[in-house]
């Protein structure tokens, strides 16, 4: 077993030879990570407490040097999830390739865990703090290619305040779009009432064009006032 006393020295030196931007990850320095956190007795290292942030993904993107190696905190909303096992590489076992991503972004960001993440329902907010190991490029089902960070972690949780399964950008940007149809929909029913008054003071003649033109304006006309559009972070795979 590893504890933490262990030196990062080894896994730190094999990170010099890791390529950024290749497809494969397939790296002596991914599985060494991977062994290393499977055994780490150092439990208290993979917590995140309150007073930790999310690393955002472009600056792990803009200057992957200057994290690699290092314990951050990421977080994004589960896409997929895949077991593998890998059998030729000593005590690494079973991992789960776990991808993220995030609202305003293409990129998708790959979390190897050691731990199984299947209680946590796919399209949850999650949180993770793990390694950064690269940048890892990657080819969509219908041949787009992309980028995202590549951590190494040990397990998955859910973000912090986020029972609704929103992220803290979705949460704002749903409560910017409650107070604009909430306004609008209170103009909306000043117009209504305004229609009718200038209707009954109208004299019409039975079947005028006017009359003919005019509907009973009802509630039901702004009932899509009340419908906020579905935030989705889903990505085209």
């Amino acid at each position: 077993m590893m504890d933490a006393s262990e030196d990062l020295s080894r896994g730190l030196a094999l990170l010099q030879d890791v390529r950024d931007n290749e497809f494969s990850f397939d790296d002596p320095a991914f599985y060494w990570f991977c062994r290393f956190v499977r055994h780490d007795a150092s439990v208290a290292e993979y917590q995140i407490s309150e007073a930790e942030t999310s690393v955002p993904w472009r600056f792990l993107l803009e200057r992957p040097s200057d994290y690699r190696g290092r314990l951050v905190v990421v977080s994004g909303r589960l896409l997929r999830r895949s077991p593998f096992e890998v059998i030729n590489r000593g005590d690494v076992g079973m991992l789960f390739q776990c991808e993220l991503v995030e609202s305003g972004t293409r990129a998708i960001c790959t979390v190897v865990v050691t731990e199984n993440p299947q209680a946590i329902p796919i399209r949850s907010w999650v949180q993770t703090k793990g390694y950064f190991i690269k940048v890892r490029a990657f080819r969509t089902d219908v041949g787009n290619a992309g980028a995202g960070p590549l951590l190494v972690a040990r397990r998955l949780e859910p973000a912090r305040g986020s029972a609704s399964g929103l992220s803290d950008t979705s949460r704002v940007s749903g409560s910017g779009t409650v107070w604009l149809v909430g306004g609008t929909a209170a103009l909306a029913a000043v117009w209504l009432v305004l229609r009718r008054g200038l209707r009954s003071s109208q004299t019409q003649e039975p079947g005028s064009p006017i009359g003919a033109k005019c509907s009973t304006g009802t509630s039901a006309d702004f009932d899509w006032l009340t419908h906020a559009e579905d935030v989705d972070d889903s990505q085209d795979r």
